[in-house]
């Protein structure tokens, strides 16, 4: 701080006038983003997509016998199929990313007539265990009730949602009471967003951010810009008139006679493609220099990237240009990717091992 030259006081540094300030960005703007912009579309599915791309294998090594191993194998794997773990896995992160949460009701064959009790695993059926997976939306579940044990594990976390659901009309099987039914997390997977601090999270109903919290006013600027670009390429080459004694003839114009031969200079250009001027006017093109647009527009896209944190070349689906670009881009492919790696540890993982064990269970088998 100088109080000679003014820098860091509050008085005469402009900086000093600066606060951050988040502009959280809710559900309907994020489903708005979400459909409307490519850009953000492809924010939010890259991640989930390149976690799931090459799918995953169930490997079993059972002591006794080698092609019991393969044949369980193959029956987990069926099960996968036939509830759909791959496809429920991709939405539910992609919800995670866009709107600050993802869930996934486990239909665990466990003869509960009450979603609100935990699963006892011992009472899991024999059968297929797990009947089908339901993917939910942050905006249909809300924690209702937290573990309050600061000496256990689950400490804060939430231990019963509410579902509400958002379909019209009553439910068929009558087991919702006003479209609200308790479910408790044992019969959950989620996927709680991004998760800034345990305030935070409880003033957003129990769930994190959406990525466009971070992203959105970069994706604006990036988006502003290049519409300026279009509206610049609209009008490269402004039509310029000089008129004689053009003051004089606005200044006197009461019948509108300016205004009816600019109209007549345009009806005759639209309709012949030529300009008819007096002899003492003057017609021409005024270009707009655009010198150095496109490099800008490509720093709005690489700050887009970064704050997306993705390759820019994955981001835009186009190769780098220019001296040692692709050795680079090999390198932010690579981190990304060892980011992807990381993440599938912190999130698919428990997410398959959760089901697979429900799924065991129902073949009787203590895992």
């Amino acid at each position: 701080m100088s109080l000679l030259s003014g820098i860091g006081t509050n008085a005469r540094d402009k900086r000093r006038s600066h606060t951050f300030l988040p502009d959280v960005v809710d559900w309907d703007t994020a489903e708005n983003l979400y459909r409307g912009d490519p850009l953000a579309a492809r924010i939010v599915d890259t991640k989930p997509t390149e976690m799931l791309r090459e799918g995953f294998d169930f490997c079993v090594q059972l002591e006794d016998d080698q092609s019991d191993s393969k044949v369980l194998q193959e029956a987990v794997e069926g099960i996968y199929e036939d509830i759909e773990l791959i496809p429920s896995l991709l939405t539910a992160l992609k919800w995670e990313r866009c709107y600050g949460g993802g869930a996934i009701l486990i239909g665990v064959d466990d003869g509960t007539e009450s979603l609100r009790d935990p699963v006892i695993p011992t009472r899991i059926r024999r059968g297929k265990g797990v009947n089908f997976l339901t993917t939910l939306e942050p905006r249909e579940l809300q924690p209702v009730a937290w573990y309050g044990d600061p000496l256990t594990s689950n400490y804060r976390k939430p231990a019963i949602y509410r579902l509400s659901t958002n379909v019209p009309g009553n439910a068929v099987n009558g087991k919702f009471e006003n479209n609200h039914t308790e479910i408790h997390e044992s019969r959950l997977i989620v996927f709680p967003g991004i998760r800034v601090s345990e305030r935070s999270h409880q003033n957003q109903g129990g769930w994190g951010d959406s990525v466009f919290t971070r992203v959105g006013g970069v994706l604006r600027d990036f988006n502003l810009s290049w519409a300026a670009a279009g509206i610049l390429v609209c009008d490269f080459a402004q039509a310029v008139y000089k008129m004689k004694g053009l003051n004089d003839l606005l200044a006197d114009d009461e019948k509108d006679i300016f205004k009816q031969r600019m109209l007549g200079m345009d009806f005759s250009r639209s309709v012949t493609r030529s300009i008819m001027i007096d002899a003492d006017d003057e017609y021409g093109r005024q270009q707009t220099p655009v010198t150095g647009l496109p490099d800008l527009l490509d720093r709005f896209a690489t700050h887009l990237a970064a704050a997306a944190d993705m390759p820019l070349s994955l981001l835009m689906g186009e190769s780098p240009g220019g001296i040692n670009a692709s050795g680079a881009s090999g390198d932010q492919m690579r981190m990304f990717y060892d980011k992807i790696a990381a993440e599938s540890k912190s999130k698919v993982v428990p997410a398959v091992r959760k089901i697979t064990q429900y799924i065991l269970r129902g073949m009787g088998i203590d895992a």
